[in-house]
């Protein structure tokens, strides 16, 4: 049977969360011979690499491919070269997802054909600590994103396979930010973008302030590379770049 879609994973050192994503991600209504899971490892030296190969034990249709340039863009674009699908599904390392997750982006395709889809993203707390409650308020307003900004987080995004031939590959030169600099080309282009809050999948919350602080450092160097590298496209970042208050934690 003809592969309808292929999941594309990013993972670097993130065992566990690579498990809590394969167990939903493997498991989906839809046939196994319908579908393939790419898993890109970007270079882990925590045991993810076994974590990987324990499940291709399991199910041969589990693909590894490894990109030695540290860049989650990077490990993105080595899979898509991968892919068999006609679309692809993109989730992150420690997310999950429903059972009927591809079942459902396979439906809105058919019925809607676009070229770009974000879908919702809900954010699970793992413990009543301040910043997983600020982290679960705060995060992944994605329809917003797409009105406004004209482009979805990679973690909940699918795209036609076609769309790289048009407009090219992620920016893998950009730490944070490619997925805004991705979602904007192809809005550039007129290509159709849609969002579907029908299609879900989760993200665990982050527990500690130290790591909602490591996400805004890794925003700011995003929004400095963008700067640099797409001065045009990314011209009202650069009018706010030096604003101090960009870089803090939205309110609630």
């Amino acid at each position: 049977m003809t592969i309808a879609i292929s999941v594309i994973i990013p993972v670097l050192n993130n065992k566990n969360g690579l498990t809590d994503t394969l167990n939903t991600v493997m498991n989906q209504s839809i046939k196994q011979t319908k579908y393939e899971v790419i898993v890109s490892d970007n270079g882990s030296t925590d045991g993810t690499l076994e974590v990987i190969n324990h499940y291709r034990k399991i199910n041969p249709k589990l693909i590894l491919v490894e990109e030695k340039l540290k860049s989650s863009y990077a490990a993105r674009n080595k899979a898509i070269l991968k892919a068999a699908g006609p679309i692809l599904a993109f989730i992150d390392a420690n997310m999950t997802c429903p059972n009927n997750w591809l079942e459902k982006i396979i439906d809105v395709f058919k019925t809607i054909d676009p070229d770009y889809l974000g879908t919702k993203v809900l954010v699970k707390p793992k413990e009543k600590s301040l910043a997983s409650i600020y982290n679960t308020l705060t995060s992944f307003h994605i329809k917003t994103e797409i009105e406004k900004n004209h482009f979805s987080p990679t973690c909940c995004l699918s795209v036609k396979k076609s769309l790289f031939e048009q407009i090219g590959f992620f920016d893998q030169r950009l730490e944070s930010g490619g997925d805004w600099e991705f979602g904007n080309r192809v809005f550039s282009k007129g290509l159709k973008i849609d969002y579907s809050s029908k299609i879900i999948v989760c993200h665990p919350s982050r527990t500690k302030i130290s790591e909602l602080i490591r996400k805004t450092q890794r925003v700011a160097r995003g929004k400095a590379q963008l700067k640099y590298y797409h001065p045009i496209l990314a011209k009202d970042i650069s009018k706010n770049y030096f604003k101090f208050k960009n870089y803090l934690p939205k309110r609630p």
